[in-house]
């Protein structure tokens, strides 16, 4: 056999060695053509250098072109024209470096609709690489109605801002006095340290302030017994009747459970500032233990989600809501023996659902306001509609998922009010064991039952304390996983979007 016999022997060969990768490529290539060509979503394919080679049905639906028009064209025909600059640098830099930025993240942009049209869009990124030839593949939503809607909501609050300083600038006059009047009693407040409460309760340093009221360190005159007393301080420079109410709730609603903060008297001193009278907490806030670190262990951060389910319960179970939920609203306390002791505070907000009387005011908040802390508030209740003890496990699962993760749950970028209300309502969380793999997936779907959008979804206070417990059993029994540090601080979101509880339309 003489050297040209060889060299068509040796090509026949590689012929023979192409059909057969051309045939092993050909299943999973029409499997992926079949799923993609029925996508909801729109499935575009280009090469390394920006020529599509795939654009489903969905793509033609987005978009308005047909496959026939794309196929072969270039993905800048999408591109606004002021982003495609921006688009080949990042091809170059990306072939030149091998960092592909956008691949793996979910991000938004703008296309272009036949005749020019832009709209905003949703777009998630993978490469893959057939032979030598490296290929980009994007699932890309239209969020155009999204957009609206958010533009919608946004239009409705800036109304209803502008209606509200519009009858603010109608009453100036009567707020003037009533300023007036909170700055005095304020300045009575602050000169309480030293002085007693109607004979009865010596009044020490400051240990605390809150939204409407200051919390001072003092002593049971008649038992010597120390003491917690929080004394009414106006809010934001004035004194409304809705501040009062709110504030002598908290001592009327009284939920039986050694894991909420006691209240032991309140009333009105002789002086005329309300005031309560609570036990005496040693230690510091979830969100002061969070700031300070070390993060937890995951077996730790389970037991207080269970302890403070459990105190959720007992409230529900007597007809109140606590709808306020979060680190700042949860104690560390250190008990005579040195043990760590979880406390619930603040009822101050909370709402009776049943068991009222007739006549009494149920809902203190004022038509239009909802009452809590944006980054917590479960989405039924910024809606306007009906809501039950499931919005406060919505609040404990936001909570537990920071805590676990060290991330919130509604992929925040920024840290406004704004941002939150709208995540509540139109993000869905990411999965607890997508963000850190290493979780138990019976907590991971614990989680996500607690973030359901529905809240016919979630299991009620109950039902949580029994898997809570369940889960904390199992996590128990592996010592290596109980001992897990958790994420709770690695990325600073006990720095809340806000430090005091708001009240937003």
């Amino acid at each position: 056999m003489d050297a040209r016999d060889d060299l068509d022997e040796l090509a026949a060969l590689r012929r023979e060695l192409a059909a057969l990768r051309a045939e092993r490529d050909a299943g999973p290539a029409a499997r992926f053509e079949a799923v993609a060509a029925t996508a909801i979503d729109a499935i575009v394919t280009v090469d390394s250098a920006g020529v599509i080679t795939q654009w489903n049905r969905s793509a033609e639906r987005i978009f308005g072109r047909t496959a026939a028009e794309m196929l072969g064209a270039n993905i800048t025909e999408i591109i606004p024209a002021d982003l495609r600059e921006a688009h080949r640098a990042g091809l170059v830099r990306a072939r030149d470096t091998g960092d592909y930025r956008v691949v793996g993240r979910t991000v938004e942009l703008e296309g272009l609709r036949r005749g020019g049209a832009r709209f905003p869009l949703e777009l998630s990124l993978s490469t893959w690489a057939h032979g030598d030839a490296r290929h980009f593949t994007a699932i890309v939503r239209d969020i155009s109605e999204r957009k609206q809607a958010e533009q919608q909501l946004r239009l409705y609050v800036e109304e209803l801002a502008r209606k509200n300083a519009e009858l603010e600038r109608s009453h100036d006059e009567l707020l003037r006095s009533n300023r007036q009047i909170a700055q005095l009693f304020s300045a009575v407040v602050e000169a309480l340290p030293g002085n007693e409460i109607d004979g009865r309760y010596a009044l020490h340093e400051r240990l605390g302030t809150g939204g409407f009221s200051v919390v001072y360190r003092g002593t049971e005159l008649a038992t010597g017994r120390p003491v917690a007393i929080k004394v009414f301080r106006p809010s934001g420079g004035v004194i409304t009747s809705a501040q009062l109410a709110r504030f002598g709730r908290e001592g009327e609603w009284r939920i039986r459970h050694p894991n909420a903060a006691v209240v032991l008297d309140f009333g009105v001193a002789r002086s005329g500032i309300p005031y309560l009278v609570m036990e005496l907490l040693r230690g510091e806030t979830l969100a002061d233990a969070r700031r300070r670190g070390p993060p937890p262990r995951l077996g730790r951060v389970l037991a207080i989600a269970l302890v403070v389910a459990e105190v959720l319960a007992a409230a529900h179970a007597d007809g109140i809501l606590h709808r306020d939920i979060k680190p700042e609203n949860l104690f560390l306390h250190r008990d005579e023996r040195g043990q760590e002791v979880v406390k619930v505070l603040d009822f101050g907000i909370a709402k009776f659902v049943r068991g009222v009387a007739e006549g009494a005011s149920v809902d203190l908040t004022g038509a239009g306001h909802v009452l809590g802390t944006p980054r917590y508030i479960a989405p039924e209740r910024l809606t306007g509609a009906e809501y039950d003890g499931r919005s406060d496990v919505y609040s404990l699962g936001v909570l537990l998922y920071e805590l676990v993760v060290g991330v919130s749950p509604l992929g925040l970028r920024g840290r406004t009010p704004w941002e939150a209300v709208t995540q509540h309502m139109t993000y869905q969380p990411r999965s607890l064991r997508d963000v850190d793999p290493g979780l138990p997936a019976s907590l991971s779907q614990l989680v996500d039952a607690t973030l359901a959008k529905d809240p016919a979804a979630r299991p009620d206070a109950e039902a949580l304390v029994v898997a809570l417990r369940e889960l904390l059993a199992e996590v128990e029994a592996d010592p290596a996983l109980a001992a897990r540090l958790t994420r709770a601080a690695a990325l600073g979101v006990a720095e809340t979007l806000d430090d005091e509880r708001t009240e937003s339309g």
